[in-house]
């Protein structure tokens, strides 16, 4: 469903543009980094079957609002095609060795350019491979973008809110048919992936299964903190409960709570991104 938008915005170069690519939607976050100006966004599902790159041109092109000239565009690109590495003096060449040698055979064919984000906090980069025709369409159709993993909002902001301790906590987004799983340990990132579920039992045995790869884990002490789609949300915390005792929310930063309170339905790594640009 997409949410109404005005179709014009004043002094565009004063706001910025995240738009977020995943696999069954796209949503769009507009703001204002120096202004108390309310966020403003809306979403498109993708029609079942649909390809992804002529899905999303006639989605930037029935918004002709996403064509302005913004103060800056960043594409968060939701994909499969990913890997983490330590941080290091490392080539290009490098990380697509080391993508190609961390996906499934049937995946290590190259599709395009090989990026890497680079966190300082937790130290580590992220490196994807966007499709190569995708990547054209986005850099002929915006100015300068820049492009990153949908996972670094996510662990930058949960970096930045884990505690120090034997505890683990794990943190899970989780969308319509896809969801990450982010577990720190005693301070540092133990675990970070995305999965592809069906139904809520595959998703609980996803996140139940990486939290048992993190071997010593604690069920009565460790805490599962769950942000993203509600209604998935609603029908996931019970399902965990039977095995883990402490399942929280995902609190909303109250620095956005006020610019972002008519647009809480977006995605909540899309949401976070004016903390951590």
């Amino acid at each position: 469903m997409e949410s109404p938008i005005q179709h014009t915005i004043d002094q565009p170069q004063q706001w910025n543009l995240c738009l977020r690519i995943g696999p069954d939607s796209f949503d769009a976050l507009l703001f204002n980094p120096n202004s108390d100006l309310p966020m403003r966004g809306f979403s498109r599902q993708l029609p079942p079957q649909s390809e992804l790159l002529p899905a999303l041109e006639t989605f930037v092109y029935d918004n002709p609002l996403l064509l302005n000239d913004f103060g800056s565009v960043t594409i968060l690109l939701d994909t499969p095609r990913f890997t983490l590495a330590p941080i290091g003096a490392i080539s290009p060449e490098i990380c697509s060795g080391i993508l190609s040698e961390s996906l499934p055979d049937e995946e290590t064919t190259p599709t395009g350019d090989t990026f890497f984000d680079t966190l300082s906090n937790p130290p580590l980069n992220i490196i994807f491979q966007p499709e190569e025709k995708l990547l054209t369409f986005l850099r002929r159709t915006f100015h300068n973008p820049k492009i990153t993993h949908a996972l670094r909002p996510l662990l930058t902001y949960f970096a930045s809110r884990r505690k120090a301790g034997n505890h683990a906590r794990t943190f899970v987004q989780i969308r319509q048919t896809s969801l990450d799983v982010i577990i720190f340990r005693e301070n540092n990132l133990a675990l970070c992936n995305r999965f592809i579920y069906s139904n809520i039992s595959d998703a609980v045995y996803y996140i139940l299964a990486s939290r048992q790869a993190i071997t010593d884990l604690d069920p009565d002490n460790d805490e599962i903190y769950i942000c993203g789609d509600r209604d998935r949300r609603l029908e996931l915390t019970p399902r965990l409960a039977e095995f883990i005792k402490n399942i929280l929310p995902v609190i909303f930063p109250p620095a956005l709570f006020r610019k972002a309170r008519k647009i809480m339905q977006m995605p909540f790594d899309l949401l976070i991104m004016p903390l951590c640009e």
